[in-house]
């Protein structure tokens, strides 16, 4: 059979969570499916090696590149399979189409988004659920929001979790560390967040209960927050009100190369957000012996199982007396660290490919 996949993502310079299921997904099919053909169809040049039986086919169109650019290919040479990787799907479409849809946010945050993204959203993944033949949910939580907000068949999705790059598993830390962490003024001992500060990440609670600690004449911590900023995120204003600007360290979005080490040298790692699709960065965590305070709504759970210390993270008090009680406990952060090790391996990529070429080809 002839794949497609939108690829469009995976070039992306700055990526996130979507566009490193993105890249992650299509690398490790490629990796393990050699008899089907396939062809990638993307916006910019594509700089990867591909295995033979894969292809790249660059699509010119700068505006509506979904919409207008795929729905021509579509038209004219269309594959006998298209896999969305991300919900927005063509208006052309073979009979036999997959989409992923990753969350919900935008019902549960409406006012973190314009009114026309928000509009957007909510068009492009209702004709999603409704055109796809097949949906993939990355979580349990993501598939039951679908059937409450849509009224999608629960038959007609299927739940494949994503996996942890191997970057994070096979990390080291090195004297080389040291350097980094002094070219982003980063200094021992610090409580890290990572993720793109908007609403529903919820930074703004992690800011007040950090606030709350630093009251107590024994923490010497900073708190490291890396993640490209929202506009209007608010973040300075609360630091400003707190007076806590000495303590606090944004460090914007930062390459993986950099982060690896910032994230392995945190003593805590605090995970705050109220709504999550997934949560690549509790896994990254896990990989990096960090051990994990995390939120207990939507798929958070899933994914962390009884690896993190998990708490109503909208009441900055309960965060705050969560992260005293790990930031003093050596023996819990231990045990945590343990169980992280053993949780983290719960979850491949490889296993995701194998699983989303089954609901692909199936």
């Amino acid at each position: 059979m002839l794949i497609g996949i939108d690829a469009s993502r995976v070039q992306k310079e700055e990526k996130t969570g979507t566009e490193n299921y993105s890249a992650s997904i299509i690398s490790y099919i490629a990796e393990i499916d050699k008899s089907n053909k396939y062809v990638l169809y993307t916006n910019k040049e594509w700089m990867d090696v591909l295995p033979v039986n894969f292809r790249v086919k660059q699509l010119k169109n700068k505006r509506l590149w979904t919409l207008a650019g795929l729905s021509k290919e579509m038209l004219k040479n269309s594959p006998d399979i298209l896999f969305i990787p991300a919900h927005v799907m063509p208006y052309i479409f073979p009979k036999k189409t997959i989409v992923t849809i990753h969350d919900l946010a935008f019902k549960y945050f409406p006012k973190a988004y314009s009114l026309s993204s928000r509009l957007y959203l909510d068009w492009s993944t209702k004709f999603a659920v409704e055109h796809a033949n097949k949906i993939i949910a990355v979580s349990q939580n993501t598939k039951n929001d679908l059937v409450r907000f849509y009224g999608v068949d629960p038959e007609k999705v299927f739940v494949v979790y994503h996996g942890i790059d191997q970057d994070y598993l096979t990390f080291d830390s090195k004297p080389d560390d040291e350097l980094i962490l002094k070219k982003f003024g980063v200094n021992r001992p610090y409580i890290l967040f990572v993720g793109r500060l908007e609403p529903r990440k919820n930074v703004a609670t992690l800011l007040k209960a950090f606030s709350m600690l630093t009251k107590e004449k024994k923490l010497s911590h900073t708190l490291v927050l890396v993640g490209a900023e929202q506009k209007n995120s608010n973040i300075q204003k609360i630091i400003d009100r707190e007076k806590i600007g000495d303590r606090v360290i944004r460090l914007g979005y930062i390459l993986k190369k950099d982060l690896l080490p910032i994230f392995s040298n945190a003593d805590i790692f605090v995970y705050p957000s109220l709504y999550e699709g997934f949560g690549f960065p509790i896994l990254e965590a896990f990989s990096l012996g960090v051990p994990v305070i995390a939120s207990n709504a939507s798929s958070i759970p899933e994914v962390a199982g009884d690896a993190a210390l998990l708490c109503d993270t909208s009441k900055p008090f309960t965060l705050a007396s969560t992260m005293s009680r790990l930031l003093h406990d050596q023996n819990l952060k231990s045990r945590l660290i343990e169980k992280g090790k053993h949780q983290v391996f719960k979850f491949s990529w490889q296993e995701a490919a194998k699983k989303t070429l089954e609901v692909i080809c199936g």
